[in-house]
């Protein structure tokens, strides 16, 4: 439970740190590409050794440290395209659905537990991500304008679900002997791919509030990916590991929202959040 904790901590943070940014003239796409390279420091000195070797190409999951760099890559550029599209309430409301990919998967794959409290839990998680996330009625209208508004979105949903799925299958299949290894090589494979894209698309190329805003990053980035394979690893449920990250998440950034950039308490919100702790408390049931 410590561990579920810390990575709801990072991830929280990660939201934090991309929200004041703009403030400082941050742009995303050069701070990620060095936040991946800080990561790799930061899986070296928790492995004690670099952790960058050549024989990982000749590992079992190989496979998955190229898909998810990839991921990393494709799913950060449509995710920041779908917020300026559709903004970031609806955006938010998508994407968080990932949840249902990782849970179903789980269930229909692993053969995973399905009780009554889950699967209400999981329906109290879809309506708290909704309720927390509420779509104005303006921005509701111009669904009908625009396939871009529901394309981006549902995209960037596809893509965090499969982000998800593979960290299950590599904690349950062990295709990696070092978690470490295959989180730290998945972000090195990430920033060679970033710093092409940068190469042909980013002027100029990096400032330096960028570099320190990628170091300071890389810290809760790596492990909010790490800490998920370990606690797979450790016999956690996909189906109910994945729920309850992301409906905490959803709830952690809600109250900081409100504690620490003052934004609006409404009543949506309100039960959003009632219905997010619900949630956990139904779905958490699956580990007593």
């Amino acid at each position: 439970m410590v561990l579920l904790l810390l990575c709801l901590l990072a991830n929280v943070s990660l939201g934090l740190l991309f929200k004041v940014f703009p403030k400082y003239g941050i742009r995303n796409l050069p701070t990620i590409v060095i936040n991946y390279m800080s990561s790799i420091v930061v899986g070296s000195v928790l492995a004690g050794k670099i952790i960058i070797t050549k024989e990982v190409i000749h590992s079992p999951g190989i496979g998955y440290i190229i898909a998810l760099s990839l991921l990393f890559i494709v799913g950060f550029n449509v995710l920041g395209r779908a917020f300026q599209i559709a903004g970031m309430s609806l955006t938010t409301i998508i994407q968080k659905m990932s949840i249902l990919i990782s849970a179903i998967f789980a269930i229909v794959v692993y053969n995973e537990l399905v009780s009554v409290q889950k699967v209400v839990g999981l329906i109290l998680a879809v309506a708290a991500i909704v309720f927390v996330y509420y779509v104005p009625k303006s921005e509701r209208q111009q669904l009908g304008k625009d396939w871009k508004v529901i394309a981006y979105p549902f995209i960037a949903f596809v893509l965090s679900g499969i982000i998800e799925v593979i960290l299950l299958v590599v904690g349950k299949e062990g295709l990696m002997m070092d978690s470490i290894s295959f989180v730290s090589h998945s972000f090195a494979l990430a920033s060679i791919i970033g710093i092409a894209v940068m190469a042909f698309t980013t002027r100029p190329f990096i400032k330096p509030q960028e570099i320190l805003a990628g170091i300071v990053l890389g810290i809760p980035n790596f492990l909010t990916i790490y800490l998920l394979i370990v606690l797979v690893e450790q016999g956690w449920d996909g189906s109910v590991l994945f729920p309850i990250n992301n409906i905490g998440i959803v709830l952690l950034s809600a109250l900081a929202g409100v504690l620490l950039f003052n934004e609006k308490m409404d009543k949506y919100k309100r039960i959003g959040l009632a219905l997010s702790l619900a949630s956990i408390v139904l779905i958490g049931m699956e580990l007593v």
